[in-house]
């Protein structure tokens, strides 16, 4: 089961030959997380299932890969998950930059694509047990747990963070 740390990277296309492969439309910058034997999380009826990679490669379409998945075996299953949005699991090293501290996040720009929540890291609170990041955000501060489950990215050479915000926590505030 996806826990609330997956990543959404896109969504299934047509269906791609007879065999029952998809085509993927994929975030670039995720691209290289999606990889032979490891699953896809197809979101069905608001659930995340499972469908584990068995073959991958390029559709020949400008950002779309060709995927071949566990179970789904021809062009009549592959078309009940055409339109789906497909999630992964987040690659752990990807919050953990060896080069960056959460003190070195002041200044960074954050953002929720899902919550359409923009803002900028203005301080940084190390409480023991729960580090808090400060964002600012129009006239208002929110303070967000600095956890792997809100900060599925931190991207260095941007100066930017991705977050992952649960349903409703703007109310908190």
């Amino acid at each position: 089961m996806l826990g609330e740390s997956g990543i959404c990277i896109g969504t299934l296309a047509k269906p791609h030959g007879i065999e029952g492969e998809l085509q993927l439309e994929a975030e670039d910058t995720l691209r290289d997380q999606i990889t032979e034997g490891n699953p896809l999380f197809i979101e069905v009826d608001g659930q995340r299932i499972p469908f584990f990679i068995e073959e991958i490669r390029d559709a020949g379409r400008a950002g779309r890969l060709a995927v071949k998945l566990e179970f789904i075996n021809s062009v009549e299953e592959a078309r009940r998950y055409a339109g789906c949005r497909v999630w992964i699991e987040k690659d752990p090293s990807a919050l953990d930059p060896p080069d960056v501290t959460y003190a070195d996040l002041i200044g960074f720009a954050v953002a929720d694509p899902e919550k359409d929540f923009r803002g900028e890291v203005k301080d940084f609170i190390d409480q023991e047990g729960n580090p808090l990041l400060v964002i600012g955000s129009g006239k208002r501060e929110y303070l967000v747990p600095a956890l792997a489950d809100y900060l599925y990215e931190i991207d260095a050479s941007r100066r930017t963070i991705y977050l992952r915000l649960p349903d409703g926590w703007k109310d908190l505030f």
